[in-house]
């Protein structure tokens, strides 16, 4: 009987020990804070580190056609729910001062993601950001390269002969500033080989709505 009180009494004990030190380390696990102002700090310190002024994401319609003669100009009946399917990004770096001499454009990289496996594209290149006037609004246009995963020729229904694996990219757009660090732009983007003079030549057109962080 002795040895079954000593092992009642052990048992208790170590229950007693077991809950002691998980109240102990219940005080010290407290569960980590995220202080939003810390979190923007810290990720303005690594935007400035590479140089960065500003990122952009937002929905995107991809794949418009064009007016038939028009070159650019994408065709409204082509502006339908089953093509806003990709997603656009873009980052945008400070100028640097080397670029004073043609006016202190941006460079710029940036892509479009096709959700739904048509063609999806990446490109690099300068962009102009004009204010219009004193107002909150801006103007942009730009231009680079870019590389895309479609086809070069004999492409399936409802895909584009695109001709060369690497396309001239051009860009312009409408945006405004809703605060000092956030930003709303359309922009219509066009990929195509006309100065590469491949053959042939379909062309991708896209439109987006971005929101941007300004650093």
């Amino acid at each position: 009987m002795r040895f079954g009180g000593l092992a009642r009494s052990l048992a208790v004990s170590g229950i007693a020990l077991v809950s002691a030190a998980n109240v102990a380390m219940a005080d010290d696990m407290v569960a980590p804070t995220i202080d939003s102002s810390s979190f923007i700090a810290s990720m303005s310190q690594t935007a400035a580190y590479f140089g960065i002024d500003e990122v952009r994401i937002g929905p995107a319609f991809s794949n418009l056609e064009l007016i038939p003669n028009y070159y650019v100009v994408p065709d409204t009946n082509s502006f339908n729910k089953a093509r806003l399917d990709s997603t656009e990004f873009d980052v945008l770096f400070k100028s640097p001062e080397v670029f004073k001499w043609i006016g202190s454009p941006r460079p710029s990289i940036g892509g479009i993601v096709n959700l739904q496996g048509y063609e999806s594209l990446v490109h690099a290149g300068i962009d102009y950001h004009i204010p219009i006037g004193s107002s909150p609004f801006y103007a942009e246009f730009g231009g680079g390269v870019g590389i895309h995963t479609g086809y070069l020729d004999n492409a399936p229904a409802g895909y584009h002969n695109l001709g060369c694996p690497v396309l001239l990219h051009w860009k312009a757009g409408l945006g405004v500033n809703l605060t000092d660090h956030v930003t709303a732009t359309l922009d219509w983007q066009h990929m195509s080989n006309i100065v590469f003079r491949c053959h042939p030549n379909d062309g991708l057109n896209d439109i987006g709505l971005v929101i941007g962080w300004k650093f």
